[in-house]
This record gives C-alpha cells, sequence and structure tokens, in this order.
C-alpha cells in the first residue's frame, strides 16, 4: 500500500475499518526501518510529535485522539522527497499552498522545544492527566490560524497574512504606528476584517509565539558583577556596594514587592545559543546547507572556505569524535562597538557579540540571515577588561555546547543527534582583539603575534612608537642585515619571533603575577575557559579592512604631505637627525625659528601631485565595484580626504598602482607596487599555500624595502602586522570570511533598529527578535520575494523565460543572462545581420558536423587546385550560411521534415529583420552596458580569450591556431529573434588590434595597455567578427594613462555574487594584472641600497615652529 492511500485511509472516521487500516500502514511504514522495541514521536492530536512512544502506545493514541490535524508529509517519520515522486510531488505542493507551509512552519517551530521529553508510561499519563500546558496551547492556537483562510475562497490563512505583513516590516523597515494604520484599514476593507488583530501589539502577542526570547541579566553599574546564580536576587553589589536599581541608596535591600516595581540601572541582554542553533537544524534545506563544509565542498587542498584551514582541520584532528559529525557547528566570534545614536553622542558605545556558523557554504555563511546575535554589552561606557564579565553567560554556554551538546532535531534525516560546537577564533579591528585576548595593544610590545618579541623604538620627537626591525625576519644570512646605513644605522642580528602557534599563550598568561605591572597581557581571557581554546592553532583574526586602510592613508598621506596624515614632517626629520641616519633629510634651521625640510625622494612636486589626483578623479569603474572616490579628491590643492575602508580597499589594490605609474622615482613605485601586489594576492576568494609561501617570503621584503625609503614614523603598528597576514591566512583561510566588512555592515543593520534613543540597547533586542522570527518563517513562503530568494545586484536569472515546460527552452541556446530596461525595436539588416548570424552559426556545437560537411564540399569543388586552410576559411566565412540553409532544405525534401531537428530548421532560415536592443544586460556576475551610456561609471570594457588562427605573414598559407586575448567595448547589445521559436542576445564590440600588437602593449610595470585608435573588426567587411555571446565576456575596466596619450591601462573585473567551489574554471588565466605571485619583488629586486636620499628637482618645505614647541622638544 503506497503512502497516498494510506493518508486517504486516514481520513475516514475514527471507529472505520477503513480508519484502522490506515494506522496500520502509518506504523508500517513509520517502522520500517526500526525494531518494534523503539520509540517514535506519536502524531496524534494530543502529543503533536511532540513526545516518543512505543509503538502500542501509539496506536492507541491514534485511535482514541485521531491522527494529527494537516500532518504531511510525515516528515517526522521518515517521509522524504525519496518518497514523493516528481508528478506527485507538484500535485501535493498545488493542493498544500499557503496553509500547507505555515502548518509545517508550526510544526517545524514547536516540534522540537523540549529537551526532555517523556520517554516512560508514567510520564506520559501524568502528561495527559495534567492538560495542555502554555506551550501546547499556544501551538494548538497557531495551527488552527494556520488552518483557518481569512474568508470562504481566500488562499491565505490568518497566520500566512500576518507573517508575509510582519515579513514585509521587517524588509521595508515599517514603523509600528504604520501598521497599526494598516491593520485599522484592513479591518474595514476585507471580509471578515474583524478576525484580524486590531493592533500592531495583538498581532505581536500570535507572531511572537514563533520566536524566540532572550535573557535580560542586571549588572551592577561599575561592571563589578552579574546579578545571576547565587547573586540573582541580590539588591546591592557584593564588591563595591552599589544599588542594583535606580533611586534606591546603596547597600539597601528591597521587599519583594519594591523589587518587582523597582528599574535596574543596567541591564546586559543574553540571546541562548543552544534553541537558536536547534532552529537551524528544523528546517530541511537550512540542516543540508549545515553539512555543505563535509558534502559539497571540493576538498583538494585549496582554500576556498574556512573548512579548508588549518584552523579547522586542528581542531578536528585533536577531536575526532566532534569531526565524525560533520552537523556539529563551528563558529566565529565578532564584536566591535558602535555608537547607536550617530553623531548625537560621541561617548555612547554599545557592543554587540555574533556568532557566524561557518559551516554553511559561501554565499549563505557571511549573510546577515545567517548571523547570529549572542550578546549585547550595554553603554554607555567601553567595556574593556570587564568584557570577559559580560561574557560569562556565552562563555557558559560554549563549554556545555562542546563538552556535552543538546539534542537536536535533524530535519533532513529525521532523526535526533547531539549537536555540539565551538568556536574556531574572533573577528574584530585590533582594539577589539585587545579586548577579547586581554592583550595590551598599545605601547611597547603592541604585536600580538610577536609578543615580548615585538620590536619598536620610542621616538622622541614623534612621542610614538614605531615598529621597524622587519630585517631580523630575512634569512641569517641575507646581506640586508648588515647594510647600516639605509636602516637605523645599526646591523641586525636578531632571529625571526617564533611563529605564532608554536607558542602556548596561556602558559605565559599564567606566569604573569601581577596584570597591571605587565607590558602585554593585561588580564586572563575568559576564552581561555573553553577546554579547546589553548590549543587553537589561530586564536583573533588580525583585521585585513583596518589595516589595509591604515597602511593607505600612510602611503597617501605621506605622498602627498597631506596636514595631520603625512608622516614625513618636523618631527619625523628629527627624529632621523637624533638617529643619526640619513643626513641628507634632516632639517635644516633658519631664522625666524623656521625650519627648511629638504625634500625626500618619495616628496611629489605639485605637477606631480595634480598628476595623480586627476588620475585617481577621473577613474571610472563599473557599476556597484566602488563608492564615488572622485569626491573625496580635491585635484586643484591636491589633496585627499574623506576615504572610507572599502575605498582605501580598492584605491590600494587596483588604483594607487595606475595613478603612480610614472610620477615618482621607479625604486619608490616598484616597492609600493608590490605592498599593492600582496594586499591584492591575499585578498583573493582562493588561495593555494605555495602561493602563500612566497607572499610570506615576498612581504618581509617588501616591508625592508619600506624601510629604506620612508621615516621610522610611518612604520605604525598597523604596517607591522602586515607581515604576519600571508601567515594568518595559511591558518584561518580567505580573507573575506576573516575581516571586518560583512561584520561592520551587519552592525549597521543593528544599528539602524534603534528608534527609541532613551532604550538604544532595549530597541535592538526587540528588533532582532523580530528579524529572526521573520528569517525563520520566510523560508516557508512560497510566490513572494524574501531574505532567502532576494535578487542580487547582478542578477542574471531572467524571470521573463522562466518556463515550467522544459521544451520552451530551446537546448541549442540557453538563457544566459538578464536584460535590464524596456528593448527597444529596430530592423537588424545586411552586413550586420549576415555576420551576427554566422556567429551564432560558428559558435553552434550542433552546427560543427555541418561545418565539416561544408569544409569536404569545398574541398570536393576546388580539387583541380591546391586549396589552402586560408582560402578555405575565407570561402566558408561568406559563403556557410547560405549554403546551410540550402543543404537543410534539401534534407528535408529528400528525407521529409522529421529527419530535422526542429531548432536546426529555424537556425538555418536564420534571424528575421525586427530584432531587440537593449541598454544593459547581466550575466556572469557582471552588468554590461554599451558604450555611449557609458556616465559616472563605466560597464563597456570587455575582455575575451578565444581560440584564433594567425599568419605570420600576408603570403602565408597555414594558419597557426593559438589563444589571444581581445580587449575591446560593447557598443551595441542586441537580440536576434529566429522567427519566434528562440532568440539569441549578441554582444556588438568595437576590438582593439591586438592581432599586428599596434593596439596593444606592456609597460616596464608589467601593465597592460590599449589603445582604441587602432581597431579590428570593426564591421566593415564580411570576414570581420564584431560580435560574441554575454556568457563569453569578462569585464574589464579602462583607465586613461597620462603618461602615453591615447592609450589606456586595463584593469580586470571581477564578478559579484560568484563563488570558486573548485567545480568550474572562471578566464583566471588572463593575465592582464602586474600582480601576479611570481611578479611581486621583481620590481624592486635591484634596489638594495639608496645613496640619494634628496630629490633634486622638487622644492622643499619651510616649516614655523613655535618658541614653547622648540623648547619642549629640547
Amino acid at each position: 500500500m503506497d503512502l497516498n492511500n494510506i493518508k486517504k485511509l486516514l481520513l475516514f472516521p475514527r471507529p472505520s475499518d477503513e480508519y484502522l487500516a490506515g494506522i496500520d500502514g502509518f506504523l508500517l511504514f513509520a517502522y520500517r526501518e526500526k525494531s518494534l522495541e523503539d520509540k517514535i514521536r506519536c502524531p496524534c492530536k494530543e502529543c503533536v510529535n511532540k513526545w516518543l512512544l512505543t509503538r502500542d502506545e501509539v496506536y492507541d493514541h491514534l485511535v482514541c485522539h485521531g491522527m494529527l490535524l494537516g500532518y504531511s508529509p510525515w516528515g517526522c517519520h521518515g517521509e522524504t522527497t525519496s518518497f514523493i515522486s516528481a508528478n506527485s510531488r507538484g500535485t501535493e505542493s498545488q493542493s498544500r499552498g499557503m496553509d500547507g507551509n505555515m502548518r509545517q512552519l508550526v510544526q517545524d517551530a514547536f516540534g522540537n522545544t523540549n529537551n526532555d521529553p517523556p520517554v516512560n508510561e508514567y510520564d506520559v499519563q501524568n502528561f495527559l492527566n495534567s492538560g495542555p500546558d502554555h506551550e501546547t496551547k499556544a501551538f494548538y492556537d497557531l495551527l488552527r490560524d494556520a488552518h483557518d483562510p481569512l474568508w470562504e475562497g481566500c488562499e491565505l490563512t490568518r497566520l500566512s497574512f500576518l507573517v508575509l505583513l510582519f515579513h514585509i516590516k521587517s524588509v521595508n523597515k515599517w514603523s509600528n504606528k504604520s501598521l497599526n494604520d494598516l491593520l485599522a484599514i484592513l479591518q474595514q476593507a476585507i471580509p471578515n476584517g474583524k478576525n484580524l488583530p486590531g493592533t500592531f501589539a495583538e498581532a505581536k502577542k500570535i507572531i511572537g509565539k514563533l520566536g524566540l526570547n532572550y535573557v535580560k541579566i542586571h549588572v551592577c553599574p561599575n561592571n563589578c558583577q552579574l546579578y545571576r546564580k547565587a547573586k540573582a536576587n541580590d539588591d546591592f553589589c557584593s564588591k563595591c556596594g552599589t544599588s542594583r536599581w535606580k533611586n534606591k541608596e546603596d547597600k539597601t535591600t528591597l521587599t519583594k514587592k519594591e523589587r518587582r516595581r523597582a528599574t535596574p540601572r543596567k541591564v546586559l541582554r543574553y540571546f541562548p545559543i543552544k534553541p537558536r542553533l536547534k532552529r537551524l537544524f528544523m528546517h530541511k534545506e537550512t540542516a543540508i546547507a549545515l553539512r555543505w563544509h563535509d558534502e559539497g565542498r571540493t576538498k583538494d587542498g585549496v582554500l576556498r572556505h574556512p573548512a579548508d584551514s588549518e584552523a579547522w582541520k586542528s581542531i578536528d584532528s585533536r577531536n575526532p569524535q566532534f569531526a565524525s559529525d560533520s552537523r556539529n557547528i563551528r563558529f566565529a566570534m565578532a564584536s566591535d562597538g558602535f555608537n547607536p545614536f550617530g553623531t548625537l553622542s560621541s561617548t555612547y558605545s554599545c557592543w554587540p557579540v555574533v556568532l557566524i556558523p561557518y559551516n554553511l557554504p559561501p554565499w549563505l555563511c557571511m549573510k546577515a540571515s545567517s548571523i547570529m546575535l549572542a550578546l549585547i554589552i550595554p553603554g554607555p561606557s567601553y567595556p574593556g577588561k570587564d568584557f570577559h564579565l559580560f561574557m560569562e553567560p556565552v562563555y557558559e554556554e560554549l563549554f556545555d555546547l562542546f563538552e556535552v551538546g543538546t539534542p537536536t532535531y535533524d530535519a533532513s534525516q529525521n532523526e535526533m543527534f547531539q549537536l555540539r560546537a565551538t568556536v574556531l577564533f574572533t573577528i574584530s579591528d585590533y582594539p577589539g582583539i585587545g579586548i577579547f585576548a586581554g592583550y595590551s595593544v598599545n605601547g611597547e610590545f603592541a604585536c600580538i603575534m610577536c609578543h615580548e618579541e615585538t620590536c619598536s623604538k620610542r621616538l622622541k620627537h614623534g612621542h610614538k612608537y614605531c615598529f621597524m626591525g622587519h630585517r631580523r625576519f630575512l634569512p641569517l644570512d641575507h646581506e640586508l642585515r648588515y647594510n647600516e646605513n639605509s636602516f637605523d644605522g645599526t646591523e641586525e642580528h636578531r632571529v625571526e619571533p617564533l611563529a605564532y602557534s608554536e607558542t602556548s599563550v596561556l602558559q605565559k598568561i599564567e606566569k604573569i603575577n601581577d596584570f597591571e605591572k605587565s607590558k602585554t597581557w593585561k588580564c586572563r581571557s575568559g576564552l581561555f575557559s573553553l577546554p579547546y581554546w589553548d590549543l587553537n592553532v589561530l586564536h583573533h583574526n588580525l583585521d585585513v579592512m583596518h589595516i589595509e586602510k591604515n597602511v593607505c592613508d600612510n602611503i597617501y598621506g605621506t605622498l602627498l604631505g597631506l596636514e595631520g596624515k603625512s608622516k614625513d614632517n618636523l618631527q619625523a626629520r628629527l627624529d632621523l637627525q637624533e638617529m643619526n641616519i640619513r643626513p641628507d633629510l634632516h632639517p635644516i634651521r633658519k631664522a625666524n625659528n623656521k625650519y627648511y625640510l629638504p625634500p625626500a625622494f618619495y616628496t611629489m612636486s605639485k605637477r606631480e601631485k595634480h598628476q595623480f589626483c586627476k588620475v585617481l578623479h577621473d577613474i571610472k569603474v563599473p557599476d556597484g565595484y566602488a563608492g564615488n572616490i572622485s569626491k573625496c579628491i580635491n585635484v586643484s590643492q591636491g589633496k585627499i580626504s574623506g576615504l572610507k575602508s572599502h575605498d582605501c580597499h580598492i584605491l590600494m589594490q587596483e588604483l594607487l598602482p595606475v595613478a603612480l605609474r610614472g610620477v615618482l622615482p621607479y625604486n619608490v613605485t616598484s616597492v609600493l607596487f608590490d605592498l599593492c601586489g600582496y594586499f591584492r594576492e591575499l585578498s583573493s576568494k582562493v588561495l593555494y599555500i605555495d602561493v602563500l609561501d612566497k607572499l610570506e617570503e615576498q612581504i618581509k621584503m617588501t616591508l625592508c624595502r619600506l624601510e629604506m625609503i620612508f621615516p621610522p614614523v610611518f612604520f605604525t603598528i598597523m604596517v607591522h602586522l602586515v607581515v604576519h597576514l600571508a601567515t594568518e591566512a595559511k591558518l584561518g583561510g580567505p580573507v573575506c570570511y576573516r575581516c571586518m566588512y560583512f561584520v561592520e555592515r551587519y552592525l549597521s543593520v543593528l544599528k539602524s533598529y534603534v528608534r527609541n534613543k532613551a532604550h538604544p540597547e532595549g530597541c535592538i533586542a526587540e528588533a532582532y527578535l523580530a528579524d529572526e522570527c521573520m528569517t525563520f518563517c520566510s523560508r516557508y513562503l512560497e510566490g513572494f520575494e524574501t531574505k532567502h530568494n532576494q535578487p542580487t545586484r547582478n542578477d542574471d536569472n531572467d524571470e521573463s523565460v522562466a518556463c515550467s515546460d522544459d521544451e520552451c527552452t530551446p537546448y541549442l541556446f540557453p538563457h544566459v543572462g538578464k536584460p535590464l530596461g524596456k528593448p527597444r525595436s529596430y530592423v537588424i539588416r545586411g552586413l550586420t545581420k549576415m555576420q551576427a548570424h554566422r556567429y551564432v552559426l560558428f559558435n553552434c556545437p550542433d552546427v560543427n558536423p555541418y561545418l565539416r560537411t561544408h569544409v569536404d564540399e569545398i574541398r570536393r569543388t576546388y580539387r583541380q587546385g591546391r586549396i589552402t586552410p586560408k582560402i578555405i576559411e575565407r570561402i566558408q566565412n561568406e559563403k556557410f550560411h547560405e549554403w546551410f540553409r540550402a543543404h537543410i532544405m534539401d534534407l528535408e525534401r529528400k528525407n521529409g521534415i522529421c529527419s530535422v531537428k526542429n531548432d536546426h530548421r529555424w537556425l538555418a532560415r536564420g534571424p528575421i529583420g525586427p530584432a531587440k536592443r537593449y541598454r544593459a544586460f547581466n550575466t556572469r556576475g557582471f552588468r554590461f552596458r554599451p558604450k555611449h551610456l557609458d556616465g559616472v561609471t563605466q560597464n563597456s570594457g570587455v575582455v575575451l580569450s578565444a581560440k584564433t588562427s594567425s599568419y605570420t605573414k600576408s603570403s602565408d598559407t597555414n594558419p597557426i591556431l593559438g589563444d589571444l586575448t581581445y580587449y575591446g567595448r560593447v557598443i551595441d547589445i542586441i537580440e536576434l529573434n529566429y522567427s519566434g521559436q528562440f532568440s539569441v542576445v549578441l554582444f556588438k564590440c568595437e576590438w582593439v588590434d591586438v592581432v599586428s600588437g599596434k593596439g596593444v602593449k606592456k609597460d616596464k610595470y608589467g601593465y597592460t595597455l590599449v589603445n582604441f585608435s587602432h581597431l579590428i573588426h570593426t564591421g566593415e567587411k564580411v570576414e570581420h567578427e564584431p560580435f560574441i555571446f554575454p556568457n563569453q565576456a569578462d569585464q574589464v575596466y579602462y583607465v586613461d594613462d597620462p603618461m602615453n596619450p591615447g592609450w589606456s591601462v586595463v584593469r580586470k573585473n571581477k564578478p559579484r555574487d560568484i563563488y570558486d567551489i573548485g567545480e568550474d574554471e572562471w578566464a583566471g588565466d588572463i593575465e592582464i594584472e602586474p600582480f601576479h605571485v611570481s611578479h611581486l619583488g621583481g620590481m624592486s629586486s635591484n634596489a638594495n641600497n639608496y645613496k640619494q636620499w634628496v630629490r633634486t628637482d622638487v622644492e622643499g618645505t619651510t616649516v614655523d615652529v613655535d618658541n614653547n614647541a622648540l623648547n619642549n622638544e629640547g
């Protein structure tokens, strides 16, 4: 008996023979892979799949109480998609509709909330006799709301309507009042409107039953203790005596009645982790996604995901039992402070703590919907060393999750399992690392990687520590170790510090008797309460986002001599004089308290500053590639200001090297190019261990060469940390999963939740609960745009051609992108039509046999004379489209119309005259626009690598087949119409002459330059090929080169929302970037010694100094 018949029998009245037969069928199905002694969840109306009972007990319950209404499919008893045929699956989905999804939502939300279900006869009987508890009653209420339609014939139920309403409110950030007003209108506008809740508060009570809660923990105002466990009922702090309550005197004890009315002075909001982890597994698709790292990840030694990292593998190797179940969660913990009031207050600091589950695939694990809020540390003060006091409940739950775990129901495998979790590392900015680690990230030993072996020097005039000494990272016999004049005047004989993973941090901390006197560790981090933490190979991630920004600020600030950002000023020159190095750069004292600063060889002239800023100002990048950096650049004054972190990311990795070309001496720009290339390689989505090994060695040399150029004050702690980034990448995996970009974006979402300025943390907590609930509920909404199916910025899924019938999409030319905007009609004719149709034919795999047949016919036609491949190619270009049409018609006449495939027939007839023209087209993560539509952005650049027949000279008859990279710009986007049977989109492009080499060249830095005054395939001749398919194109953008008028530097764009998971090969072999790891270091390899520190072609700077300042310096 199949499942459909069993379910039909269970619809009969309970006493009937048919119903009893249905029960027998159900039990046979539920116990098909179990022994008779096993217990299963009882699906009767009273137990609602919450209690585990024996086979006989389930039988009795189903006879007495009946089968749970709407329980289908039988997910708790093993009915998965493997039991449903393709046809029945579609039918069942249509029959269930929205109300079926809502019933499944309610069952998933309540199906496994009890950790300890009754498992013996006494417990079950006691439960049944006591009547439904509050949770069961809430379940029944929601189940009724999920079943009853709003009115007769309406597809929406009361619950589905409210879920949709709250989801829209969450996504569009409606106010509570707006929802109140809408509900008031709907009560009068729709049938049975009075059945809807009248206010937002009433609706929230219904929807809130699907959500989770958080715990309020009162805190001593002085951060001495948390009022929990044994101190939960205290009225004042046991350490400082401060009252727990507002408007109460210290050391005052309250009565129970007074305590109920009292208001706490400070509240910590804690979001329990276990119920949130359980909820992740209650939805089948999410439960499957949490196993992706084991079942879907490519395991080839390449670093694409945190699961490929040494940090992940190290925990698994030390805990084989933990690693044996791929469902166990690996977290990253992140935190940062922000001011919830914007500019209204400069002192308030609120600190959310979040957990990022790394089990998920790349396209999910960094999304806001996947991040779990664990704690909100209240303001207004910076938590500092008290951070770990606030974190106590989180540490305790994480300890329990690793040592014991929590029983969890896996909806994808229909089984209970013991879920465990671990924390791989933390993510924060550098001051945040100091808080997480309890380490002093300021002062003499500021490097958390080098610890006591940090090489630093206090600058007398700069009043700061500088962090040089990178020669000790070089091999012991390296020549730069003995170069005194180019560095700090000394030789370097120290060895490289021990690797981070080779030392036990906990042993160092336990040796410290007085943290107040320690210059390194300031407290014992609460993270060491986790049993595995000390053995983790990576504890705290260095944030590449902030490091990159600080390095970038130092570079452009110093090169442009910006006040407040330049590291080359009077104090820096006085420190050079104090250290007795680089005498040519020492300041020269003049009359009237003035100093003359000789121009260093990295100092820009006014003309160079103007050229540098103009290049950056005029650059046009693709849509969504970067912010409007030109707003931050003042060309006339030669200044840059107001750059954000991502602006510096783009500037450092892409634009800064382009703008510096030819501006400064080669020995300066070459080292800066190496540094930019290092960051670019490090930020790749895919990392290779051998490449990281080379980067690890190269950055040591690059930093040493920077020490030979810039003054000591340039080397702040953030510049020094660059030396550790490649080493850390080998331990932690790709940088994009471990930096603050996605964390900062999520914190900005939390900040947007603040509506009531008097209670910012309360606003965040309540809004997060609502958003968390809607994230869960939205997984069950079909036919609506939710957080889980929102189109990306460059979405290429064309819904206008979506079709359930496979025959509606031609197999020859499947849709490869999404056109944007309303198309314009025009008539394609003449040579353009022939060239477009010919390109379609020559690039269609099904046409290849016909091409070979045509070649054979050409050879037979010219068999009396010798014909060369070059002539065959020319004839086929000119005649094939006509021959193909005639050949297909001839086959139809000879063998009948059925002898030719339908698509081949319409393809041979060619496109009709009427065609469409689009303004933009999304494909493969790129957005393309024709050149004439490039305005503020540039979306027309295209690059293509293709097999090309070439000839060494015009008299050659045999072609040479090889790869050739073509550079061009899209000038038109057209759609050919093949008689209404199918359509094909093509890009018409203008291509620079890369065949003769007139339109392309490489400069001494390795950049590719193109010249659009030298074009090929313009479309003026029959043999020209100006067209390509959209899915063949990669995107580039062009930067005008001021040093070579008419030439443009080529920069390659990366596709958005595309992840390399080891299955597809992208066009990464198109090498137009000078920053491949094999090139790094090559530019600056000859600059081992600088004998001339001063530029003779640039004027120096005269500085006025106050007398008091001079006296203080002295």
